[in-house]
């Protein structure tokens, strides 16, 4: 596709320069550019409207910027400044991702009152955001104290008044639009950023489950004593107190008021409600730490802790290399090494002797999966093997697959890929063998997370303004699944462990549940139970559940009966 900017000349777009696309058109990205096509002409947006966003000249806001022509002249687009390596805001609501990218009460914060600073000048700007819902705005990957505001050309200028908002932040009490309605909206996202659940989801005995729009008009949100929320969500003492009595008033009393200038400090506070059922499981410490776990796994009987500084392999502690390393272990001796990248290049340390490996690889991220090292190289998905030679350990490459750069989201040991309006999934299901495979379901939802291990998927969409958690069960070649979608979650959470045994627990929800890999198999039990919540992590050895809440881990087991 050939467009042309008037009085810079023409660019060329192809396939490879393709990232995604919507109910409005076409996102490309070349260089330091953004491009968006409208698919249809007549929904192009007004040139003077472009005229009146410039003043949103703040380089955190993504606005319109040159005018896209088609070959007859007609204009059919515009360019906008790229944003690199950045992730959907939603991501920041689930506590397994801020556990493993260290994000605390204090950086979310600084989150929240950045972007607060941002509408303000939106606002003094006359304009207005409107639909200010979370997937309009990007967190960058290296900072997750700033945000992009993206989808800008839909914001309300003087002389183009907005009509669309996504229902669940919207504010069904004030109209028309205004400053108020637009701080209304930053408080329902600010409330998900500190705790990681919408106001007004949890369960009330008055409404019906999904009935959002209800609660919001009745405003009964999670802070009325009636409503339980899940465990998943963090508890109210991550919310600053001058916050806390913001929502309060705003969520609770129907007042409508701009944000609080000073935050306040943390208070503990009463645990908000949380559903209980039959005690059917056993919950064994088997180890405390001096920080919160991060993460944990195991490999050949080698359990690997992670946790702030320290990287725990079997009774051996180590320096955490960076805050997103991995570890591998050599086939031989089982040596562990610390994989991550810095820079653009994968490293490779071998954690014994502290020494790094020679390494030539480029890499925008890399994954250890079932102890096989990957890394994304561009529009290269490469296996990485390590070998040993008497003392020596050796890199060197392995099998490649094609992705398209621009249209691939790294996720938890799988890739997903928008190929031109179709949703994929790219799956390395064993050594020398990655699966890629359409995945309809996906197709038209933004992807806020996923997961995939031994032979199962967890991804969190969202769509048609809700959350919907979409669990796929494969095949042994990953040719083929069973799809099982749960429509408007409370949180975004992803939590499950699949056994060696093919049996899979998620707890995900406060429910727990269990239930096969085979997707011949569509057996599913649901256990609640005091002793085990959405507020423990999974993780697994073998056949052996573990979990892990704070500084403990600990063998979860069934009782007998």
């Amino acid at each position: 596709m050939k467009v042309h900017i008037p009085g810079k000349g023409s660019v060329t777009l192809t396939d490879a320069d393709f990232m995604t696309e919507g109910g409005e058109g076409r996102i490309y990205a070349r260089g330091d550019t953004t491009y968006k096509i409208y698919t249809q002409a007549a929904k192009m947006i007004p040139l003077a409207k472009i005229q009146e966003l410039s003043v949103l000249d703040k380089p955190s806001i993504i606005r319109p910027q040159d005018v896209l022509l088609d070959s007859a002249d007609r204009p059919v687009g515009f360019t906008m400044v790229r944003v690199r390596r950045a992730l959907p805001l939603p991501r920041l609501f689930t506590s397994d991702f801020r556990r493993r990218q260290g994000i605390d009460a204090g950086s979310t914060l600084r989150l929240v009152q950045a972007m607060q600073e941002v509408i303000g000048f939106i606002h003094t700007q006359h304009c207005l955001i409107v639909d200010g819902n979370e997937t309009n705005y990007l967190v960058p990957e290296q900072d997750f104290t700033q945000a992009y505001f993206i989808d800008v050309d839909s914001y309300q200028t003087p002389g183009f008044p907005a009509t669309a908002i996504m229902p669940a932040i919207r504010d069904w009490h004030t109209w028309p639009f205004s400053m108020l309605s637009d701080w209304f909206s930053f408080a329902i996202i600010a409330c998900q950023l500190f705790i990681g659940i919408h106001p007004y989801k949890g369960k009330h005995p008055g409404f019906k489950k999904y009935d959002l729009e209800g609660r919001m008009k009745a405003h009964m949100s999670i802070f009325n004593k009636e409503v339980v929320v899940p465990a998943s969500a963090r508890d109210f003492s991550h919310i600053p107190t001058a916050y806390r009595d913001w929502f309060v008033r705003l969520f609770e009393q129907g007042q409508r008021e701009p944000p609080p200038s000073q935050a306040g400090g943390l208070r503990p506070l009463t645990p908000a409600p949380r559903m209980i059922g039959a005690a059917d499981f056993t919950l064994t410490l088997l180890a405390s730490f001096d920080e919160p776990i991060r993460s944990v796994k195991s490999y050949a009987g080698i359990r690997v802790v992670m946790t702030e500084s320290v990287c725990h392999v079997g009774k051996t502690r180590y320096p955490m290399r960076a805050l997103d390393m991995d570890v591998l272990f050599t086939p031989r001796s089982h040596t562990p090494c610390a994989v991550f990248v810095d820079q653009g290049r994968l490293c490779v340390v071998n954690l014994r002797s502290g020494q790094p490996l020679a390494s030539a690889f480029l890499a925008e991220r890399c994954w250890v999966v079932d102890n096989t090292l990957y890394t994304l190289q561009y529009d290269n998905f490469l296996e990485i093997r390590l070998s040993e030679l008497g003392d020596r350990l050796l890199l060197a490459p392995g099998s490649a697959w094609k992705v398209l750069p621009q249209a691939t989201v790294p996720l938890h040991n799988l890739l997903y890929q928008n190929m031109l309006g179709r949703a994929h999934l790219a799956i390395p299901m064993r050594a020398g063998a990655c699966q890629i495979i359409a995945v309809p379901e996906l197709d038209g939802s933004k992807i806020i997370s996923g997961r995939w291990e031994r032979g199962v998927a967890m991804l969190v969409v969202h769509t048609a303004g809700r959350y919907d958690r979409l669990t796929l069960r494969f095949n042994t070649e990953h040719t083929r699944y069973h799809a099982r979608r749960e429509e408007n979650v409370d949180t975004a959470s992803i939590n499950f462990v699949t056994l060696d045994n093919g049996v899979c627990i998620d707890l995900s929800d406060d429910a727990l549940q269990l239930f096969f890999a085979d997707p011949a198999n569509d057996t599913r039990k649901t256990i609640l139970s005091p002793a085990v919540d959405s507020s423990l992590s999974l993780a697994k050895e073998g056949t052996q559940v573990l979990c892990y809440r704070g500084e403990q881990l600990y063998a979860l087991s069934m009782k007998s009966t």
